[in-house]
C-alpha cells in the first residue's frame, strides 16, 4: 500500500513537472510542504534521474531530465540580457549582476563558458578599453552601424540552405506532439525529413547561430549508433538533440 501510494505521488510530480516545462516548479509549486510521502517520491524521483534540482544549497527548482541544460539556459539568458540593453555596454561585473539575477544555481556556473560559446558562434562581441572588458550582443551592433559596417552585418544574414525551413519546423513540431518533448533527437528529425546529415547540419546550425534553435548534447552512453550518426559536432563535443525556442513565431 505504501509503495502504491509513492507511485502515485512520484506520477502526480511527473505530471506536474511536465506542465511547467522548462520553468520547473520549486517544492511550493509541487505542493510538497511536510509530506513524508511527497518527500520520498521526490527524492527516489531524484536518485532515478528522472528530475533535477537546478538550485542546491538548500533551494529548489525542479524540472524533468529533459530540461537540465545548464549552458543553453545560459545562454539564453545571455542574449536576453544584452539583447535588451539597446546601445549599451556591459561590463563583466554588471553583467554578473544582472545575469545572476532569476539565474538557478547550475545556471549561474555556466556564465563564463556561456560567454565563450556566444563569441565562438558571432552571437557576442567582446571589446577591451583600457584594461575593462565589456560585453556587446551583436545585434546591438548591428543596428549602430547599418549601413558602414559590412562585415559585422554578413555575420548576422542568413546563408543559403537547400532545406525548406517550413518543412523542418513542421517535422519537428509533429516529433515534438509525439514524444512529449521539445527536445527532440537530430536523429528522428532527420528520419522524418528523409534527408542526409549533409544538408540538415548546416541548416540546424545556421538556426542556431541565428538564436532559433538550441543544439544539446543529449546522452551519449545511452544513444545507439542511429542516433550518434546524426550528431552535430560543435568544439569537438557531439550535440544529440535539438531544440527550436519559440514555437508561436516558427513559421
Amino acid at each position: 500500500m505504501q509503495s502504491t501510494k509513492i507511485d502515485d505521488q512520484k506520477a502526480s510530480l511527473l505530471k506536474l513537472l511536465e506542465t511547467a516545462g522548462s520553468k520547473g516548479l520549486n517544492k511550493s509549486g509541487l505542493k510538497i510542504n511536510a509530506s513524508k510521502i511527497k518527500n520520498q517520491a521526490l527524492k527516489e524521483l531524484e536518485n532515478e534521474k528522472k528530475i533535477v534540482n537546478l538550485e542546491g544549497r538548500g533551494r529548489y527548482l525542479y524540472v524533468l531530465k529533459e530540461f537540465d541544460t545548464p549552458l543553453e539556459r545560459a545562454c539564453d539568458r545571455l542574449e536576453e540580457i544584452l539583447s535588451s540593453q539597446k546601445s549599451k555596454l556591459l561590463s563583466k561585473k554588471q553583467l554578473i549582476t544582472q545575469f545572476s539575477k532569476g539565474s538557478p544555481g547550475k545556471v549561474k556556473k555556466e556564465l563564463d563558458r556561456a560567454i565563450d560559446w556566444l563569441i565562438k558562434d558571432n552571437r557576442l562581441v567582446k571589446l577591451k578599453y583600457g584594461s575593462s572588458i565589456f560585453h556587446l550582443h551583436l545585434s546591438t551592433i548591428s543596428r549602430l552601424f547599418p549601413s558602414t559596417d559590412q562585415d559585422l552585418t554578413s555575420l548576422s544574414e542568413k546563408p543559403k540552405t537547400d532545406m525548406d525551413r517550413k518543412k523542418v519546423l513542421n517535422a519537428y513540431m509533429k516529433i515534438a506532439s509525439q514524444t512529449g518533448y521539445s527536445n527532440i533527437e537530430i536523429y528522428r528529425l532527420q528520419q522524418e525529413l528523409g534527408v542526409g546529415m549533409e544538408i540538415l547540419e548546416p541548416f540546424l546550425l545556421n538556426e542556431s547561430k541565428q538564436g532559433a534553435a538550441v543544439l544539446s548534447f543529449g546522452d551519449w552512453s545511452l544513444s545507439s549508433e542511429e542516433i550518434r550518426s546524426c550528431s552535430i559536432e560543435i568544439d569537438g563535443t557531439p550535440h544529440l538533440l535539438v531544440r527550436f525556442k519559440s514555437q508561436e513565431d516558427l513559421l
